[in-house]
């Protein structure tokens, strides 16, 4: 907007401010601002200034995992584990304290230890640490009573760290059974319990060592903490396998499973709890051995009602966006090991995904014939598929559904052979792309949709080995693609519809003369809605406005007065999708519509209102044409402007 006119501008808004339930206006600057009520009851997803695909009202709440880490360890319960003094300590078979060590010498005719009761709870876990020197005989074995040699040996003199799970109170340092005379020394003893409070409940098989949970079991035992998830919620959680030899784990939350998990890498699983509070991790039913860590639980919380200031996937062109209601058909948007896999595996790898996060699923062809495959809808009529694909040694990425295929050159960002009525590549930086297909399909039966890897465009050969990452898949009812809508589980998501209204009063609005302002963008050259901003008086009887017509590509400007039309013009843009600057003139026998610099359409025969009578500003008409683009600036001005102002403020 040019800023000489900007005084003039009673109300001015940009996207600068909002909250949950409001979109601030810029001006004017004192109260009543009269800002816009927004709604929209969900989440929906943004293109953030960094360019990165981002959830707008969705946050995560606290860690509710206790010790995920694995790493916490209890008070010290040996006493005079530095042997400072001859005490504390029970010396069987000659066992002795002097100089600052525990002594076990002796010629091997009878069993010599040092031992100290009630250290160990029975069933419990513990780490011991040890200096151990070893001058003659077999070495030193650590032990919970006189017989449970369940903790470990030292043969040669170092520091030794132990884990175990006790079956007696008692901790014994014995000389290990054989041999003849034997001479060790001890110092420096600790012991603590693994997990003190008991925040994890380990099954047959589990232990926790050196700050990591591990399996090795043959069947499917579990590790489980209760009473930290709900019923009815959904929650994110991320962990670790390290040490990976075999098998695999799966999560429960509830009475609901997660996937399957085997090798080595961190993963991020979302599930809806039900039934009950249990948070468990199972070892295949065949058995695992591997280990975990950084195991995260946290419940994903939507907040509604809050407006989404985008920008393009460069980052530029900041804007406020609306865009209709939309379901993402797709279930399980993210997690493509959840498709249909034919001859290709997906596995989860480092690389950054479009919106941040650290892992993305790649794809991994292992024949000429190969895909990737999901089955997304039964119903005929419009739909849009979408998917962000970024290259590794497949040039052409092909989308195929309803028996028709484009070739997308995901290395230079270009559309190859397209079938469909539409086709469209978006970069999203760092090798992203969004493509996608549009398609009117009379059929009844399941619309697959698939993604293939190719070496060149046009082929139905899939390329021997193709690769690349994969992210955010999405198939909506619509002519084009909207914003990404994440199935993070087995079921589909919808965003819901989005309103702006009930800005603006009487004292800011002039209802005998003046100029209504927008800088806008078409979601789509969609010709089958009227898209509307209408000043007005709470009904349809009296209006002022622009709006998106039903036809390829225009603009219409439009004033009523008593349900009758008294100014008109329309303009036929060269592209609707890209930003133009729009103006509208009202005054009696006056009426201009202005766009980019140029005044394209004039009425000089028409009435205007009576004073006090339009006091309202909606992205929508009463009873339909609800505005959905996108909105850099909207202004209104309590006089009709003059022509070289008009110029000025459009060009």
């Amino acid at each position: 907007m040019a800023d000489g006119l900007l005084n003039k501008a009673s109300i001015i808004l940009t996207p600068t401010g909002y909250k949950a339930g409001t979109l601030y206006n810029v001006a004017p600057v004192v109260e009543p601002y009269e800002d816009f009520d927004f709604a929209r009851a969900s989440v929906a997803s943004r293109v953030n200034s960094s360019g990165l695909v981002e959830m707008v009202g969705r946050t995560l709440g606290s860690e509710l995992v206790q010790n995920g880490d694995f790493s916490q360890l209890g008070s010290e319960l040996v006493t005079n584990g530095d042997f400072a003094t001859d005490s504390n300590w029970s010396k069987g078979g000659g066992a002795t304290i002097s100089g600052g060590t525990g002594n076990i010498i002796g010629d091997g005719s009878s069993f010599t230890s040092l031992t100290q009761a009630n250290v160990f709870t029975v069933g419990k876990s513990y780490k011991i640490t040890v200096d151990v020197t070893i001058n003659s005989g077999l070495g030193l074995k650590f032990q919970d009573g006189s017989t449970n040699e369940n903790f470990g040996f030292a043969t040669t003199s170092g520091s030794y760290t132990f884990y175990g799970t006790a079956n007696n109170s008692s901790f014994v340092i014995g000389r290990r059974t054989g041999g003849t005379a034997f001479n060790s020394t001890v110092d420096n003893v600790s012991v603590k319990q693994v997990d003190p409070n008991d925040y994890w409940t380990l099954g047959t098989g589990w232990s926790i060592e050196n700050g990591i949970a591990n399996v090795d079991t043959s069947s499917d035992n579990r590790i489980e903490q209760d009473g930290i998830v709900s019923d009815g919620n959904t929650y994110a959680i991320t962990f670790t396998i390290l040490n990976y030899n075999s098998g695999s784990i799966r999560l429960r939350l509830g009475n609901t499973y997660g996937e399957y998990t085997s090798g080595n890498g961190t993963y991020t699983q979302y599930i809806q709890c039900t039934t009950n509070d249990k948070f468990r991790i199972y070892a295949s039913s065949s058995g695992a051995d591997l280990s975990l860590d950084n195991v995260s639980v946290k419940e994903i919380i939507d907040t509604n009602n809050i407006p989404r200031i985008s920008y393009d996937s460069n980052g530029e062109n900041g804007h406020i966006l609306l865009e209709p209601t939309s379901t993402n058909l797709i279930t399980y948007s993210e997690d493509f090991n959840q498709w249909i896999l034919n001859n290709a595996t997906i596995t989860s790898t480092l690389q950054t995904a479009p919106d941040g996060s650290a892992y993305v699923d790649k794809y991994v062809g292992s024949t000429i014939s190969q895909d990737l495959r999901n089955t997304s809808a039964s119903v005929a009529g419009t739909f849009t598929y979408s998917v962000f694909v970024k290259y590794i040694n497949a040039p052409y990425i092909r989308l195929r559904a309803e028996s028709k295929s484009t070739w997308f050159n995901v290395q230079n960002g270009t559309i190859g052979t397209n079938n469909f009525d539409d086709a469209s590549i978006q970069s999203f930086g760092n090798g992203w792309y969004r493509i996608s297909v549009t398609n009117t399909t009379s059929a009844t039966t399941f619309n697959d949709f698939y993604i293939h890897p190719h070496s060149v465009n046009n082929t139905t050969v899939e390329q021997d080995g193709g690769s690349f990452y994969v992210w955010g898949a999405q198939v909506e009812a619509l002519s084009y693609a909207t914003s990404y809508i994440p199935t993070l589980t087995g079921s589909t998501e919808t965003r819901a519809t989005e309103t702006a209204t009930g800005a603006g009063s009487a004292e800011l609005i002039n209802s005998t003369e003046g100029v209504l302002y927008a800088e806008i963008a078409a979601l789509a050259d969609d010709d089958t809605i009227y898209r509307s901003i209408f000043i007005n008086d709470g009904t349809n009887n009296n209006r002022v406005g622009i709006r998106f017509s039903n036809t390829t590509n225009q603009i219409q400007a439009l004033s009523y007065k008593n349900a009758s039309l008294q100014g008109f013009g329309d303009y036929t843009l060269s592209n609707s999708e890209h930003f133009n600057k729009i103006a509208f003139k009202y005054k009696v026998n006056d009426f201009a519509l202005w766009i980019n610099g140029v005044e394209v359409a004039t009425d000089t025969s028409g009435d205007v209102y009576t004073v006090g009578t339009l006091n309202n500003i909606d992205f929508y008409a009463n009873g339909g044409q609800d505005f959905y683009g996108k909105v850099k600036a909207l202004a209104v001005f309590n006089e009709a402007l003059s022509d070289d102002e008009l110029n000025n403020l459009t060009g």
